[in-house]
């Protein structure tokens, strides 16, 4: 209906159809710049716009006689700036200390109100460089995400006192000024030694068997 609402830097494509034939159309901008409209048709004009800014705009016509005047009411524009995803680690939303034999499983967790495309979750052994897996990867934009990984710490061949630590990274679908991208707080799995269970020997009560006595 004219009013334009959509994120910073979104083409947006005008085709605006007269009830009588004009000489010629334009777009005018709340700060006195014209969009000139190339005709498409005997009474039709079109043409494209990049949002930048909020603010409004008339579509103005100019017939043979005399100069352009109001042919609309008044429409608002509102360029909304591309806020990046939301992304938390809900489980296990803590610090794990375990064996170098246990599993350790991670969700994440990534929301975006224009859509997750990438959910990542990165590692790293004892500060060595990261390593990366693909959690999700998606041709459609979905506005909620999980992914899930399980840490088998048995492969690693850690030792008591090594540290795993490792964060979510999400990416979300905007083509028009690049993806908004956020990561997720770091987390740690410290390696543990196994408990050791001392068991006090109790020995042999002191014997009471019977004695003879002399006669």
């Amino acid at each position: 209906e004219g009013d334009i609402s959509a994120i910073k830097g979104t083409g947006v494509d005008f085709r605006i159809r007269f009830s009588k034939p004009v000489q010629s159309a334009r777009l005018h901008f709340d700060d006195q710049s014209d969009l000139v409209l190339s005709p498409a048709g005997a009474q039709e004009f079109t043409g494209t716009i990049r949002l930048q800014r909020s603010g409004s705009y008339v579509i103005q016509a100019a017939e043979k006689a005399g100069g352009h005047y109001a042919a609309s009411p008044e429409y608002t524009m509102e360029s909304i700036e591309d806020a990046v995803p939301q992304i938390t680690i809900t489980r296990p939303m803590r610090d794990v200390r375990a064996t170098n034999v246990e599993e350790v499983f991670a969700e994440i967790k990534a929301e975006d109100d224009i859509g997750i495309s990438r959910l990542d979750l990165h590692y790293s052994v004892n500060g060595a460089p990261e390593k990366s897996v693909d959690l999700h990867k998606g041709n459609t934009a979905e506005s909620s995400v999980i992914g899930a990984h399980t840490f088998f710490l048995e492969e690693f061949g850690l030792q008591p006192g090594d540290v795993i630590s490792y964060y979510g990274r999400a990416f979300d679908t905007n083509n028009v000024t690049g993806p908004g991208t956020a990561s997720s707080e770091i987390y740690f799995i410290q390696i543990r030694p196994f408990e050791q269970k001392y068991v006090q020997n109790q020995g042999s009560a002191p014997g009471g068997g019977d004695q003879g006595n002399e006669g």
